[in-house]
């Protein structure tokens, strides 16, 4: 198997291990990112042209919830209360599966 395709099954959330690792790379960079490289970069299509959503500010209050700060996260965007519990239920999900050995084989 060639090395591009082997790095596609890591990517592409296909498999319960796929998942774990893609989450658990997102979660590490939101743990070492700074809060102040968030709130300065422009991530919002709000932002960027104009385009009001319901997700502004999503990143930043999840960063929140990560550093215990519950409060500031609900403050930042209300949905965080649905969002926050759903990531950690799929996130759990595919550890369970992973640990239990119901790991989904792809059918290429």
């Amino acid at each position: 198997m060639s090395l591009l395709k082997r790095l596609f099954l890591w990517f592409n959330l296909s498999t319960p291990a796929s998942v774990v690792f893609c989450m658990t790379l997102a979660h590490g960079a939101l743990l070492l990112v700074p809060y102040q490289w968030l709130d300065t970069a422009r991530l919002s299509l709000y932002e960027r042209g104009g385009i009001d959503s319901p997700s502004i500010g999503t990143t930043r209050a999840y960063w929140r919830v990560l550093h215990g700060d519950f409060s500031g996260a609900y403050e930042r965007n209300n949905l965080i209360i649905f969002i926050a519990p759903l990531i950690i239920l799929i996130y759990v999900s595919a550890v369970y599966k992973l640990i239990s050995g119901k790991i989904l084989k792809n059918k290429v």
